[in-house]
């Protein structure tokens, strides 16, 4: 756990030292994450922030990564209508499902995605679920959710930490604490 928590911190540094650099395809982007590895509530925090949007008159376009689908490799602007989770994945099926008329672009290359939600809409708001590890895509906004006490605070693969908790906890912007 703590050699991948180092070797977390030195990607992490290649970015904040400006070695690599960020790239903003989308002006209103905003990263919903977790720390942790699986369901910490991502996607009902996802879902909730577009509906917030939409009633303040916002349009919103949200990624998904589609993980473990045959749309995870690259991006794609999913059609209209209810998708199939053999495809798409399971989180763009209920994410469909719960908001039919927003966009949904899906796949893991997050640049490529904030591109095509751009280019469709570019006075819209993107929300990416699940993308706070994604360093090459730069964003207007990360919130992350964490538990108050974790039952471990450990990386992977010894624990539940996609990165060092409070390493991940400063880098965001916000913090929605659970538990």
């Amino acid at each position: 756990g703590w050699l991948y928590g180092a070797g977390w911190r030195v990607y992490a540094g290649l970015y904040a030292s400006g070695i690599k650099r960020a790239t903003a395809r989308h002006p209103r982007a905003i990263r919903v994450g977790g720390l942790m590895a699986g369901g910490v509530g991502k996607s009902p925090v996802t879902i909730h922030l577009a509906e917030v949007l939409a009633e303040m008159g916002r349009s919103v376009t949200i990624g998904a990564s589609g993980y473990g689908s045959p749309r995870a490799e690259a991006a794609t602007l999913a059609p209209a209508g209810p998708l199939d989770p053999a495809e798409w994945g399971d989180e763009p099926a209920m994410l469909r499902e719960r908001l039919p008329e927003v966009p949904l672009v899906v796949g893991r290359r997050r640049v490529l995605a904030a591109a095509l939600a751009y280019e469709n809409d570019p006075d819209g708001v993107l929300l990416m679920d699940d993308g706070f590890q994604h360093l090459p895509l730069a964003t207007a906004l990360s919130l992350v959710i964490d538990p108050v006490r974790p039952e471990s605070a450990r990386c992977l693969p010894v624990g539940p930490y996609r990165e060092p908790r409070g390493f991940g906890r400063r880098r965001a912007d916000a913090v929605l604490e659970t538990g």
